[in-house]
């Protein structure tokens, strides 16, 4: 904005262009139904009129009540919030909207009672304000500010005043905003396959025999992947999104894990966000009840049995639980404050064994009894958050003060957090269904939009999800994405016009022609919804740790990225044996010591560094794959509602719910020992002036699986044998004889590349690693349709 100020204003940047055609809008890249809103300062003159109006999106980003803004180039704002007040014993601070309006807040109310966000009681709601007018104060000096010595307030004559000594300067505190949405659709219609035919061409059905066709409406060309996951996929012409902030997460000391939480409430003690409305067009994901149930089950089975794998999913709803817990109490608790409490009974876990719920509550229960036992824990999690001891064990005096105000403060507040839980985990088990089922849709919805923005091209801020107020409830499943601009932007357009290409639809003469994209949403979400690189490497590492360096079938059947697996070992593997990490069977323990990770290095003499980054693995979700901060509903907020694990068991549960898909050892591919089914007929054709062309059931190698239960054990290659559901005519497994021309160069790929697979995976054994060559000209067969998804195919180059 400064730099593109500057050419518009200086008269030398007119003059000396080399072009006079050359023309630079002040509005050029925002959208023009976007709304404003007036900056007002204080004093009055620390901004210029140029500088006073700015789109509602960017308030919504960097103007909101209790924020430090470098945005304007003269000097750091602060936006007025006024008067805070602490909520309970944690560090959750509210501000009262009244006072802002006292003060010049002008704003306009955009919804009245919307059902409340997460880390809320479920009766409770909220109001939703969109900003007209924001008053900021001019701050003197651009990098500190006041804070209380032992507590959360800022005290900068806007949220409090000086207090002579028991002040402390810190670094401006950091915002990250706590969002969320309300999402209304019109009826909806239902989405189909591709179907663009040429002039004189029709879709046809024919008799085993082949003599007898009938026309085949788009209803019977369904993905396997639709059909199994999804109760209906909807287009809605008009979605009514409100999006809203309704607190910020400030941090004081990043490194150290400081912080605070500021939300919002109006005089009579209502909470409020600040937001806006758009009215835009979405496509509408109902989820299968059944899958979600089945998945459902197998989360409460794993969690409540004490299943190792399951252990860091169970504890990301902990959190969730304690924060809506410590809320119908009366109190509030910030993330800060729930990662305290986590820490702290995490610190009871010895790590060789399993970690189970009524291991928490036991150690919940104990700390609640054991006066020396709490004080221990805590005096450890301060220390190791304020650095202190020093080098040389000794405490300073400045330090020793607030150490003990820290120490006092969270005991009492840990205390009350846990005095319910402890009771036992009959409130947690009541509470988890609810939240698996809010998790597998916030998980998809993340998922949903990466894969979107694969075959549209949409940035970041240019498509989102959300969930309607039903599915958070839990009583519906749907997921809707969506463009975030008023009256769209075309990316969800084309998820709903390639939604599912049927391979038989590109042999036909379209309006496109050759142009349609070479993967559809569906095969696209496919790819998507399988474990990413970083948690397949970080496998691979712990794989070498399990066998000291050497390669093992997990390191030859994923050779693209044994070299990563190789560094991560290099830089974790010692720390990995001080913490007791013997290999990938014990990868679900580093997400828990993640939690304590300063604790564990002091107590075990190891850098904080070391363990930091050898506990930082994905194994429930990574930024790589579903902890996208910057798609999920909700910011921070929805951070605890995304897990891997549980959307990579909802698309298990998906794939076993067809015969379309086979989840095949690479030895029996070698051997031939699989029910594949390559080259096999389908009943459905595509019928010219002039010929017939018959659809066939053609392999898609979607990629690898390694199951987290045991992952020394091996992998499964990940294959679909069929574009659509049914439609098979009576063939037995096996490579056909005879197979149409619209499926050979499919299966001739297929047979190249699968074969360079297992060959570079050690695979074929000596006695058969022989090659027939049979000659026939291959110059019009282009490497286009291959059969294989984009990663699959990229790992096969990178190991070659």
């Amino acid at each position: 904005f400064y730099l593109s100020h500057t050419m518009r204003e200086l008269d030398c940047f007119q003059q000396l262009r080399r072009d006079p055609w050359f023309v630079s809008p002040s509005s050029l890249f925002i959208h023009p139904h976007m709304e404003s809103v007036i900056l007002r300062s204080v004093p009055f003159d620390a901004i210029r009129q140029d500088q006073s109006e700015i789109p509602l999106d960017e308030a919504l980003h960097s103007y909101l009540p209790g924020m430090w803004t470098k945005r304007l180039p003269q000097a750091t704002f602060k936006v007025a919030a006024r008067l805070t007040e602490r909520i309970g014993t944690g560090s959750v601070l509210m501000a009262n909207l009244d006072n802002m309006e006292q003060q010049g807040m002008r704003v306009r109310t955009a919804a009245s009672a919307l059902p409340a966000p997460p880390g809320r009681p479920e009766d409770r709601t909220i109001r939703v304000v969109t900003p007209i007018e924001i008053p900021l104060i001019r701050r003197v000096n651009p990098r500190y500010v006041l804070a209380e010595r032992h507590g959360p307030k800022i005290l900068d004559r806007d949220e409090g005043e000086p207090r002579g000594t028991e002040n402390r300067s810190i670094r401006i505190p950091r915002s990250f905003t706590n969002r969320w949405l309300h999402i209304k659709l019109d009826e909806g219609t239902p989405i189909g396959p591709y179907l663009d035919l040429g002039d004189g061409e029709r879709l046809v059905t024919t008799s085993p025999a082949g003599r007898d066709e009938a026309d085949v409406g788009s209803e019977h060309l369904q993905h396997p992947f639709q059909r199994t996951a999804f109760e209906s996929v909807e287009w809605h012409d008009e979605a009514t999104v409100i999006h809203y902030v309704f607190g910020l997460n400030r941090t004081i000391s990043t490194d150290q894990g400081y912080g605070s939480e500021l939300i919002y409430q109006d005089g009579y003690g209502r909470e409020v966000a600040f937001g806006s409305k758009i009215r835009t067009e979405g496509i509408g994901f109902k989820l299968h009840p059944e899958i979600v149930g089945q998945t459902t089950e197998a989360a409460m089975s794993g969690i409540s049995g004490g299943l190792a794998e399951w252990a860091p999913t169970m504890v990301r709803a902990l959190r969730s639980h304690l924060a809506v817990q410590s809320m119908e109490t009366g109190g509030a608790l910030s993330s800060f404050d729930i990662d305290d409490v986590i820490s702290i009974l995490l610190a009871g876990w010895s790590g060789d064994g399993p970690l189970g719920i009524e291991d928490l509550v036991t150690t919940a229960a104990t700390l609640l009894e054991d006066d020396k036992a709490m004080t221990r824990f805590v005096t450890r999690r301060v220390e190791a958050r304020m650095g202190s001891p020093d080098e040389e064990g000794e405490y300073h005096p400045d330090d020793q003060e607030a150490r003990s105000n820290s120490i006092e403060r969270m005991i009492q507040m840990i205390r009350r957090t846990l005095e319910g839980f402890s009771e036992g985990p009959e409130a947690f088990l009541e509470f988890l269904p609810l939240w698996i089922h809010r998790t597998i849709l916030m998980s998809f919805g993340v998922t949903a939009v990466t894969a979107l923005q694969r075959i549209s091209g949409g940035g970041i801020g240019e498509i989102g999800y959300g969930l309607t107020d039903d599915s958070w409830r839990g009583e519906d499943s749907k997921v809707v994405l969506f463009d975030m601009a008023e009256r769209g932007n075309g990316n969800v357009s084309v998820a709903r016009t390639f939604m599912h290409i049927p391979n038989i639809i590109r042999s036909a003469r379209g309006r496109r022609g050759a142009l349609l994209p070479s993967m559809d949403f569906m095969s696209t979400l496919e790819e998507a919804m399988l474990p990413c690189p970083q948690h397949h490497s970080d496998l691979l590492g712990l794989e070498y740790r399990r066998t000291d360096g050497e390669d093992s079938i997990l390191h030859r059947s994923m050779s693209d990225i044994r070299r990563i697996g190789q560094e991560v070992f290099r830089v974790s593997g010692e720390t990995w044996k001080s913490l007791g990490i013997e290999g990938p069977n014990d990868g679900w323990k580093l997400p828990l010591m993640h939690l304590m990770r300063r604790e564990i290095a002091d107590t075990n003499e190891l850098s904080r560094d070391d363990v930091t980054r050898a506990t930082k693995v994905c194994w429930n979700g990574c930024p790589e794959c579903s902890e996208r901060i910057d798609v999920v509903q909700g910011g921070s907020a929805g951070m605890d509602h995304l897990d891997r694990m549980l959307l990579d068991s909802w698309f298990r549960h998906s794939r076993e719910a067809t015969v379309d898909y086979h989840h095949i050892a690479p030895e029996d591919i070698v051997s031939g020992d699989n029910q594949l089914c390559l080259g096999a007929l389908h009943t459905l054709a595509l019928r010219t002036e002039n010929q017939r062309l018959r659809s066939t059931l053609q392999p898609w190698t979607i990629g690898i699986d390694v199951p987290r239960s045991d992952p020394s054990g091996g992998i499964s290659i990940l294959i679909r044998e069929s574009d659509i559901v049914g439609l098979r005519t009576e063939q037995e497994a096996g490579v056909i004889v005879g197979t149409p021309a619209t499926s050979v160069k499919r299966l001739l790929w297929f047979n190249l590349l699968m074969t360079a697979y297992l060959d570079l995976s050690g695979m074929i054994p000596e006695d058969r690693r022989e090659v027939t060559l049979v000659y026939y000209d291959a110059r019009e067969v282009s490497f286009q349709d291959v059969g294989m998804a984009p990663r699959m195919l990229d790992a096969i180059r990178e190991a070659a």
